[in-house]
């Protein structure tokens, strides 16, 4: 039976050369819910899966969420430690966002297509996915430190919106992955509180 699955008609293999990207069929024909390129080597099918859209773009999508988080809470952080104006806090927080968060997708679509041999067209939209990402979900701790209206404010609304999606990205990743809630949550918000309490106490230092 699994002999007869891979030896399949060279139409469909040729096609999935030609287009150079990932087709939706099996190697008997079959529409199936996993990405896959067919394409031969040495006379021989090679049938490879790229993983569900769910999978593929939930890697981006997570990784820029946390990374965005991060980025700018450290940068408050930072910069709470140093007793920095808020505006200049602010402002290089934000610019900070963007630049990074464009770095971080150019870095995702660069390495997805020398890993996975995905087509450019397909790197650039995980590039995209997190960029997005990182700059949407990372710009909260900033926004609830500029919302307030005293610094004592300001550092709990940041605090208090760098935990909340923390958690959020955690209970996401758990519903999605099918990990332990408890467990997948708990290390995210671990991970991230570790990198901004680092950040704080580094620029304390006097």
């Amino acid at each position: 039976m699994r002999n007869t699955a891979k030896k399949v008609s060279s139409r469909n293999a040729l096609r999935g050369v030609e287009a150079r990207r990932p087709i939706f069929y099996c190697a008997i024909g079959q529409r199936v819910d996993r990405m896959v390129r067919c394409f031969m080597r040495n006379n021989h099918l090679v049938i490879q899966g790229y993983g569900t859209l769910k999978d593929r773009y939930l890697r981006p999508a997570l990784l820029g969420a946390v990374d965005g988080l991060i980025t700018s809470f450290v940068i408050v952080a930072g910069g709470l430690a140093s007793e920095t104006e808020k505006s200049k806090i602010l402002l290089i927080g934000f610019s900070s966002l963007i630049a990074d968060g464009i770095s971080m997708g150019v870095s995702e679509s660069i390495s997805s297509r020398a890993q996975g041999g995905l087509p450019l067209g397909q790197t650039a939209l995980l590039g995209l996915v997190c960029l997005t990402s990182f700059v949407i979900v990372g710009c909260f701790p900033l926004v609830g430190f500029a919302a307030g209206a005293t610094t004592d404010m300001s550092r709990i609304l940041s605090i208090a919106l760098f935990a909340f999606f923390l958690f959020a990205v955690g209970v996401v990743r758990s519903c999605i992955t099918r990990e332990n809630c408890a467990l997948a949550t708990a290390e995210t918000v671990a991970l991230g509180s570790i990198a901004g309490a680092i950040a704080y106490a580094i620029a304390s230092i006097r």
